[in-house]
């Protein structure tokens, strides 16, 4: 093959990238002796290696047979090939007119860009966890690993997973759905090896939601092996959940220990300064004045979810011609009046002890009073109702208890309406609270 050709191959496999990086790993190959059968690709690593061939191989392929070519090729690493390629590479001196081709250069050497940050907002309630999750962008596995990031639904956990993902080619974002049911499918088709070599073969691995895979004793187990694989060979790897390591239940234990030997940090509801900041931004767009802009960054907003459908309906009332900022002074006004604040499984055991003056310990023992169980049973619904946990992981938390068990629970508590009414009594008290 001529020089020419592969240059005009490059250029095609450089178009069909995703961003700027795509030179960096293009560049980093060479191309030796060809046979009218195989296409010799030299690299200078295995990283290297295995990133082209995920990143390119289709397309060189099919470029390949575009050209009247074999679409066979090889790609063989030569370890020498690095200082010469470092060495081709010319860092232009900054001057006042090219600081920005000065930092793409340097970005493209390192493989990763911090920009997608840019648009992360940062505070007081999530600093710690972005501050860690750019150490780990700039060196996957030195320092924080694994990173584990908890907090309450809708605070921007996944929000920062998909900025960290954009930040490298070479990291993968997966959430805990997809990681169980491929794992699954790999089991029944036999294809093991081929799951973990795509969830293994990352620089940086992202995992979304880990409090779902509870229970599921396979899927743990492999993802223990995955988390030791990634600090055993030197890369990163992040984990998110709604709930601390420690609450994991359903977990090995040494899952968890694992877990505690890197980072564990959490993203809190949004402050003040990051609300303020956050909004800012929309203000004009949406049409609020100043006085409604400090009202709704000083509001307790239990997360960013909640916020954007507050300003979604607000770009409607815009659009209707209604007095946005009197849509404000209503929202602020109902939620005070009748605002339901999320409860985590500790605060909920908390109230049924107390209301039903029962100790919390009895709640997750095999204590069969029924006292003691009709505490448990309103407990079970509390849980259900103002938690994500299904009721595998119910059960698992209140002990160890089955499915069925719980399900048990749900169903007494149907058919006793005095046992109902001790669900409902927490939103009747907060209600109160907040009329009062």
């Amino acid at each position: 093959m001529e020089n020419k050709t592969w240059e005009e191959i490059k250029d095609v496999l450089i178009s069909c990238g995703k961003n700027k990086t795509s030179k960096y790993w293009l560049d980093q190959t060479k191309t030796s002796s060809s046979t009218d059968n195989k296409l010799l690709i030299n690299v200078p690593s295995v990283f290297i290696k295995e990133s082209f061939e995920k990143k390119f191989g289709k397309t060189l392929k099919q470029e390949l047979l575009n050209r009247g070519l074999s679409s066979n090729y090889k790609i063989v690493v030569d370890e020498g090939l690095a200082s010469a390629l470092f060495a081709k590479k010319e860092v232009t001196p900054a001057t006042s007119n090219t600081p920005i081709q000065e930092e793409l250069v340097l970005e493209e050497r390192n493989v990763f860009s911090l920009s997608p940050f840019n648009d992360f907002y940062t505070g007081a309630s999530n600093s710690l966890a972005v501050i860690a999750a750019k150490t780990i962008v700039e060196k996957p596995g030195e320092r924080f690993n694994p990173l584990f990031v908890y907090g309450r639904p809708g605070v921007g956990k996944t929000f920062l997973l998909k900025t960290i993902e954009k930040t490298r080619e070479d990291s993968l974002y997966i959430g805990s759905e997809d990681f169980l049911n491929s794992f699954v499918q790999s089991i029944k088709k036999g294809t093991t090896e081929k799951f973990k070599e795509t969830i293994r073969g990352n620089k940086l691995l992202l995992l979304d939601d880990i409090q779902f895979l509870s229970g599921k004793k396979a899927a743990s187990e492999e993802l223990l092996h995955t988390i030791n694989h990634y600090i055993e060979n030197g890369r990163g790897i992040v984990l998110v959940s709604d709930v601390k390591p420690k609450d994991l239940f359903g977990f090995p234990e040494r899952l968890i220990s694992r877990v505690y030997s890197g980072l564990v940090t959490d993203v809190e509801k949004p402050d003040k300064e990051l609300l303020f900041d956050y909004l800012k931004q929309t203000q004009k767009e949406i049409g609020l004045n100043n006085e409604s802009l400090k009202k709704l960054s000083s509001f307790p907003f239990e997360n960013f979810r909640e916020l954007k459908g507050l300003l979604n309906s607000l770009s409607v009332s815009k659009e209707m011609n209604l007095d946005v900022d009197l849509s404000v002074n209503r929202y602020i006004e109902e939620k005070q009046r009748f605002s339901i604040s999320i409860k985590t499984p500790e605060d909920l055991v908390v109230f049924v002890s107390n209301k039903h003056q029962v100790d919390k310990e009895l709640l997750f023992s095999k204590n069969r009073t029924e006292r003691v169980s009709n505490a448990r049973h309103v407990l079970v619904g509390l849980l259900r109702k103002h938690t994500d946990m299904s009721l595998k992981q119910i059960g698992i938390y209140l002990g160890n208890r089955s499915h069925s068990t719980v399900l048990s629970s749900l169903k007494k508590l149907e058919k006793n309406s005095d046992l109902l009414a001790g669900v409902n009594s927490l939103d009747n008290e907060e209600k109160n609270e907040k009329v009062g």
